[in-house]
C-alpha cells in the first residue's frame, strides 16, 4: 500500500512538474511581452493624475474667487442697492429729456 502512494505521488510529480514549468515560462513571457504596455500605462495613469490634481486645485481657485466675489456683492453692493437703483432712474429720466438731435438725410 506504502509503495502504490509512493508511486502515485511520483506519477503525479511527473505530470505536475511540466504543466508548473510552463505556467512559469507562460507567466514569464507575456510578463516581458506586456511590460512596455504596463509601463505606458502606469505613465498616462501618473499624467492623468497629475492632470486631474492641477484641474482640482483651478476649480478650487475658482471656487474660492467666486465666493470672495459673492462676498463682496453681499457685503458692498447689495447695502448699495436702493441708491444705485434710484440713481439709475434719474441718469434714465435726465437721458429721456434731453432733447436729441435731428439728422434729416436726402
Amino acid at each position: 500500500m506504502g509503495a502504490l502512494v509512493v508511486l502515485m505521488m511520483f506519477g503525479m510529480f511527473l505530470v505536475l512538474l511540466p504543466l508548473i514549468a510552463l505556467k512559469v515560462l507562460f507567466h514569464l513571457v507575456f510578463g516581458v511581452a506586456l511590460l512596455p504596455f504596463r509601463l505606458a500605462f502606469g505613465a498616462l495613469g501618473v499624467a492623468g493624475k497629475i492632470v486631474a490634481l492641477m484641474v482640482r486645485l483651478l476649480v478650487g481657485v475658482m471656487g474660492l474667487l467666486l465666493a470672495g466675489a459673492a462676498l463682496i456683492f453681499g457685503l458692498v453692493l447689495l447695502p448699495l442697492a436702493p441708491f444705485i437703483l434710484l440713481f439709475g432712474l434719474v441718469w434714465l429720466f435726465a437721458s429721456a429729456m434731453r432733447p436729441r438731435a435731428v439728422v434729416v438725410r436726402p
